[in-house]
């Protein structure tokens, strides 16, 4: 693959990051591809094969090593706690009405998620609801 074409690639990850809560997982591999469009235009790896290795083998390496740290220094400048999976007791405010058992779309943290009403009433749309639980990227409430 061309370095242009890595490069472009890890800018436009790096901007997809901006609008998603991945927990910085995209951001890293964006930085590998630009690492690797680099090394790729300096010609010290050309086969498509080399930079695969590469760019998996950073990716890897930042997120085991970098991660942690710079979720937590987010964390701390959002003013929110460094472990992002702890968010229940936190609002979530609903992009629309949600029946008991029923899922729908809500807001947190600027971010759209996936909101589950395990309460025995319907959540209504453009409130704000507890989060008691969250599961991977949904987040349940109970609407009373």
């Amino acid at each position: 693959m061309t370095w242009w074409l890595w490069i472009l690639v890890g800018l436009g990850l790096l901007a997809l990051e901006l609008f998603t809560p991945s927990g910085f997982f995209i951001f890293f591999i964006g930085v590998s591809f630009l690492i690797t469009g680099t090394v790729t235009y300096f010609e010290i790896l050309s086969g498509l094969t080399q930079q695969l290795v590469l760019t998996s083998f950073l990716t890897l390496l930042l997120v085991l090593l970098l991660r942690k740290r710079i979720s937590g220094l987010w964390a701390s400048a959002q003013g929110t706690t460094g472990d992002s999976r702890s968010i229940e007791g936190q609002m979530v405010v609903l992009s629309e009405t949600i029946k008991p058992g029923a899922s729908g779309r809500g807001s947190f943290r600027g971010a759209n998620w996936t909101v589950k009403n395990i309460g025995s009433i319907t959540a209504e749309s453009g409130k704000e609801y507890v989060v008691v639980s969250r599961q991977g990227i949904s987040v349940s409430i109970e609407a009373k």
